[in-house]
């Protein structure tokens, strides 16, 4: 395998996991702020693939709008939308094959967004502007998850890389 492509499979296991790990933290915060003191949070494996996609397609898309001189703020609003996008057609495709089943009970939905405003149960409107925040800091994060993803890629140690 090449060095891109390992590189890239990795940034797909960081970003998958620590899109999972973030979920079930929010999921915690929200469960707390409706004073649920036991502060459960969760998340589904199905999600995995979907935060992974974040490490294969954000570079592709942000290093030609940050070429043209595209600012900050109107590319967050584009990665929204693409984000709304894949979680759309993902809910959908979940639904298709009876991985998500609305309406039937917690273990049986991969995401509900219960009583908020959704587009056809799939995409929450109303977390638009927490992932707006989240986005301002998506091509920071990609950096560092990218050279985590070289180190790992190329199976270097800390000591290797303050050596040089």
């Amino acid at each position: 395998m090449s060095l891109g492509a390992k590189r890239a499979l990795w940034r797909f296991m960081i970003f998958g996991g620590f899109g999972m790990l973030m979920e079930v933290c929010a999921m915690s915060i929200g469960v707390g702020m409706h004073g649920n003191l036991s502060l459960r949070g969760a998340s589904s494996p199905w999600m995995f693939p979907i935060y992974g996609l974040i490490g294969l397609i954000l570079e592709p898309v942000a290093a030609p709008l940050r070429e043209r001189g595209v600012p900050l703020p109107v590319r967050a609003l584009l990665y929204i939308v693409l984000f709304y996008i894949v979680e759309f057609s993902s809910g959908l495709l979940y639904l298709y094959f009876g991985i998500n089943q609305r309406g039937v009970d917690n273990m049986h939905t991969v995401w509900d967004y219960g009583n908020t405003r959704t587009l056809y149960g799939q995409v929450s409107l109303d977390m638009l502007p927490f992932w707006y925040l989240f986005c301002f800091t998506l091509e920071y994060l990609y950096v560092r998850v990218d050279a985590c993803a070289t180190v790992l890629a190329r199976r270097l140690r800390a000591s290797d890389l303050l050596a040089g």
